[in-house]
């Protein structure tokens, strides 16, 4: 997973879903960085591992050829519901 602050939701590639994954069918059309249109497969909850800490969180899941190095992105979204800052 990838941090982006500049992403104001989680999203999550296809292929990272079990089998048996409750997908709500709540779609959207999202604008990439490059200025692209991507669109949303649906929507899911799932449990994230972060150290000893377990997390749900509400992730848009997008197609696995999206040009993303990493198999999802923790968006703004997940520091805002966990009131997590970013030091720099």
């Amino acid at each position: 997973m990838l941090y982006d602050s500049g992403s104001t939701i989680s999203l999550i590639k296809l292929k990272n879903l079990k089998d048996d994954a409750l997908i709500y069918e709540e779609k959207t059309a999202l604008t990439g960085i490059s200025g692209h249109k991507i669109y949303t497969l649906g929507k899911l909850y799932a449990t994230i591992k972060i150290n000893d800490h377990k997390i749900k969180h509400a992730f848009y899941i997008i197609k696995d050829d999206i040009a993303i190095e990493h198999d999802g992105i923790l968006g703004i979204d997940f520091l805002k519901k966990q009131t997590a800052a970013c030091d720099y």
